[in-house]
């Protein structure tokens, strides 16, 4: 093997570079420190080595320069001399099949001189059907199917750019320049084409995006437009439940079954789902089941024809049904319905059509149904006064709305909400003090939202100052409303025996005391000793009123 002297090495003119067996630089003359622009104290390179070439790391920078490489001793180690070349005679095939762009070189005449392999991965053309031939033809034989950036450059005979969708998917935007000898003249055309896909990708998203933001703005905005208008005002969780599930309810076709008290807005949310659903232009027909006389329910539901009884219309008439078609009906009191006009009602689910009473064509309907009732599922089924199988069909999804005195934390959201819009409406600017404020809190509600409405009303009417006054407030019991003591126990919820015992205490010392006026008289009514009734009352802060 052949020994090394670094003197010789140094002195060459060539550059060399010497490195050890594992490839690690340890000499490196001028012409190489020329070449690489280091100086040899900065020789920090990290190289790979081919049989014909050297690929390093140089300060940051990668360096390829095609090489001899000769295995030779250095300090009696084995150890490799490198002989660097200049990139000037580089092939340019080579540079363009490392470039991860497409890359088209066309003459002046459109004829395909270049072409990489780029262009064929984004394309799906063999490159091997366009090198020599002119883009013209390619494009006039369809061997691509879309227009040419190079061509459109040499008619324009300026720089273009174009966006083009190839077969495989890939979407592609081409720069073609033009290059001019020193007169100006066209010599060539480079074209390269960056593949865009995932930005068109990301774009289409983005539009899709934006697109479904819009519709849920529009669709907050019209909940918040619903809810502006003062038709549910609510705090609590029990009603931001029964929210969600009609927010759920309006996204389908199913029939809805709304349970609740009187006076708790099954309608009001019966309506919103309405709002809400896909069939928001078309009808809301809401019917009170028990205000139609038994014997006109059938001609009221699905109409009639001339002639089909006494004093009927002249040329029939529409049933609810068909009025609804395409939108909602909303049964209200559904329990109300008479037996046999169930077993019809079930029908019409079934078979989605009506017949008009003394007529005999088949009427096609699409309604959406919503039913509602006080009463309970066993006080439907149990008692035999609703069939199950109607109601099984009209309960796809319930809806559950708990009284005023379940959900506490919407009385006082309401009372201001309804204090505000009397006031508007009557020209007034009537307060309630705290103190009648709670009072109005723990009241039981038993006519829930309808009576609590009627009851703020009335007190904007009736007060004359800018408070509602102890003697305003006295008027509300005119009318049968105890806003100061419940008048019968009822059990609301299950809750531990002592704060339940705590409770009725509470109301019945109350109560007493507001009858008797003082603590002795009460005692003595209630069978205590004073001090205990003034321990009782202490011990739970009841507030008495005389």
């Amino acid at each position: 093997m052949i020994e090394v002297c670094r003197n010789a090495l140094m002195q060459f003119p060539l550059p060399l570079v010497l490195t050890d067996s594992a490839g690690v630089i340890k000499e490196i003359n001028k012409a190489a420190q020329n070449l690489l622009q280091i100086p040899a104290k900065k020789a920090d390179i990290d190289p790979h080595l081919s049989k014909v070439s050297f690929y390093g790391n140089v300060q940051g920078e990668n360096v390829f320069f095609k090489a001899d490489i000769l295995p030779v001793s250095y300090k009696s180690k084995s150890s490799y001399l490198i002989f660097l070349k200049k990139n000037d005679d580089l092939n340019i095939d080579q540079v363009l099949e490392n470039i991860d762009d497409a890359i088209v070189v066309a003459d002046k005449y459109g004829v395909v001189e270049k072409m990489n392999e780029g262009f064929t991965r984004l394309s799906g053309v063999d490159r091997n059907l366009m090198i020599g031939f002119n883009l013209r033809d390619i494009v006039a034989q369809k061997i691509i199917l879309h227009e040419s950036s190079t061509i459109k450059a040499l008619e324009l005979k300026k720089n273009v750019n174009m966006n083009v969708q190839y077969q495989t998917g890939k979407h592609v935007t081409w720069t073609s320049k033009l290059t001019r000898d020193e007169e100006g003249n066209i010599e060539h055309v480079v074209s390269t084409g960056r593949d865009i896909t995932e930005l068109i990708n990301l774009e289409e998203e983005l539009r899709k995006t934006e697109a479904l933001k819009d519709e849920y703005y529009i669709k907050l905005k019209e909940f918040e437009e619903f809810l502006g208008e003062g038709r549910i005002i609510h705090s609590s969780e029990e009603m931001q439940r029964v929210l969600k599930t009609s927010i759920k309810a309006s996204k389908s076709d199913s029939s809805v079954f709304i349970w609740g008290e009187s006076g708790v807005g099954k309608e009001v949310i019966a309506k919103l789902i309405h709002r809400l659903s896909d069939r928001k232009e078309k009808p809301f027909i809401g019917v009170n089941c028990a205000a139609i006389p038994s014997e006109l329910l059938e001609a009221e539901f699905f109409g009639y024809e001339e002639g089909a009884f006494t004093s009927c219309r002249k040329g029939g008439s529409k049933g609810l049904f068909e009025e609804a078609d395409g939108g909602i009906i909303f049964l209200d009191e559904v329990g109300e319905l008479p037996f046999q006009m169930q077993s019809k009602f079930l029908r019409v689910l079934q078979e989605k059509q009506v017949m008009r009473v003394g007529g005999n064509k088949i009427i096609p309907i699409n309604v959406r149904i919503m039913s509602s009732t006080n009463l309970s599922k066993e006080q439907l089924i149990d008692n035999r006064k609703f069939r199950q199988d109607l109601f099984y069909r009209l309960s796809v999804i319930p809806i559950y709305i708990p009284p005023l005195r379940e959900r506490r934390d919407d009385i006082i959201p309401l009372i201001h909400f309804y204090l505000n819009y009397f006031n508007k409406q009557h020209g007034s600017n009537i307060r309630i003090p705290q103190n009648l404020l709670m009072r109005l809190y723990n009241y039981d509600w038993p006519g829930n939202v309808r009576e609590l409405k009627n009851v703020v009303e009335r007190l904007v009417i009736l007060s004359d100052a800018g408070e509602v006054s102890e003697g305003n407030y006295d008027m509300v019991n005119q009318f049968g409303m105890d806003v100061d003591d419940k008048a019968e126990i009822s059990i609301t919820k299950l809750m531990p025996l002592k704060e339940a015992t705590s409770k009725i205490e509470e109301i019945i010392i109350r109560k007493a005391y507001k009858e008797q006026g003082s603590i002795v008289k009460t005692a003595q009514l209630l069978k205590v000793d004073p001090a205990t009734l003034h321990r009782k009352i202490k011990k739970n802060h009841i507030k008495i009123n005389p």
